[in-house]
């Protein structure tokens, strides 16, 4: 799926905001191995100790504390680690049997360890208290092709609570349906970049923050997509189109493909693991399989729970609304998926778009994690 590479932002409103309180700092665990996979971990956020469960292929973002450890079984063998803040770590089999390990992927940069007597970040409202969970509120509209559905407003609904189970589960944002309208759709728009420009013009997100379109209009060739399946401007811009043909596109990749747009929309790049949602090319029938999981891989979830927390405790707007550490973070993050994916436009847009000063290119570090005991 392309990624409409237009540099300018739009603003968004204030984020809806419920008052519980949260934590800063996170580590994105996933599993490789074979087979589920349990493990415990210390100092996490919500309390001492904490037990896991995680499925074969699954990952779980955990709010952390400045000192964090994850201990597991391996072959009979306890094992335990230390964990740094705001990394990615994941479980494999190293023999393919019962034994296990664990892996980390670092980056140079991290926020400085919050200490334990100082307040709660301050909400937009100038609470004391943030959101557990940042809603963005969605109007969603059809085109006039669509509606000879009746069931469209059920459908679209279903369709987006779906979306936002999965962005919930990954960094803590809901989307949330408030309004919903119909556009008349020009029938002669072939290219998905018009239909875009079309869609954006002709409709507004108001009374919501983002406007999701549906639309028919669509166009095979040789047995493959002319156009992509979906797209959006960018992060926090406030239309994302996606477009319907389901003679040849079954719900999960319907699903799967509006999972990819609101990552754009939230912050996600493209990235090179061929099960993420975040894939450069989705709709090519992979989510049809019963074991395959729509979800996104383990660094793009890193940086969509980054930027989940500032949207939570300060209801950003823009990129630009970041705070710095986090900037510098996501500078690591887009770097090694650009490095990952040279050719491919989203995480170089990302990257420009974070606007910060120039400075040396940031080495994503692997490693295994520190503390061996």
């Amino acid at each position: 799926m392309r990624f409409l590479n237009v540099v300018n932002c739009a603003v968004l409103a204030a984020i809806a905001l419920a008052a519980t309180p949260a934590t800063a700092d996170v580590v994105v665990i996933a599993n490789r191995a074979a087979h589920e996979v349990a493990f415990r971990v210390t100092g996490t956020a919500q309390s001492a100790a904490k037990e896991y469960r995680l499925a074969a292929g699954d990952l779980v973002p955990i709010p952390v504390e400045e000192r964090a450890s994850v201990s597991f079984d391996s072959g009979g063998a306890a094992v335990r680690y230390d964990l740094d803040a705001n990394s990615v770590y994941f479980f494999f089999s190293p023999e393919g049997g019962s034994r296990l390990d664990l892996h980390g992927i670092g980056f140079a940069t991290r926020r400085r360890p919050a200490s334990k007597n100082a307040p709660p970040p301050a909400a937009a409202n100038g609470d004391t208290e943030i959101a557990d969970v940042a809603v963005v509120p969605v109007k969603v509209f059809v085109d006039d092709e669509r509606t000879v559905d009746r069931h469209w407003r059920k459908w679209t609904r279903e369709r987006i609570e779906a979306a936002s189970d999965i962005t919930e589960k990954h960094c803590r944002v809901r989307f949330k349906v408030v309004a919903a309208d119909v556009w008349d759709s020009d029938d002669q728009i072939k290219d998905f970049e018009l239909s875009l420009r079309e869609f954006e013009n002709e409709t507004t997100p108001d009374p919501a923050r983002v406007a999701i379109g549906f639309t028919s209009q669509y166009e095979r060739r040789e047995g493959r997509f002319r156009e992509p399946l979906g797209g959006t401007r960018g992060p926090f811009r406030r239309h994302i189109l996606v477009r319907e043909w389901r003679q040849h596109v079954s719900q999960q990749e319907l699903l799967e493909i509006l999972v990819h747009e609101l990552g754009h929309f939230l912050g996600a790049a493209h990235s090179p693991e061929q099960t993420s949602a975040m894939r450069p090319t989705v709709g090519d029938k992979q989510a049809n399989a019963k074991i395959f999981r729509v979800g996104y891989d383990p660094v793009n979830t890193l940086a969509l729970y980054l930027i989940g927390e500032q949207m939570r405790a300060k209801g950003i707007s823009t990129f630009r609304d970041l705070s710095v550490e986090t900037k510098m973070q996501l500078r690591e993050i887009y770097t090694s998926l650009h490095r990952a994916l040279p050719e491919d436009p989203a995480a170089e847009h990302f990257l420009r778009i974070l606007d910060l000063p120039a400075g040396p290119v940031p080495q994503e570090t692997a490693r295994p994690p520190a503390g061996a005991r």
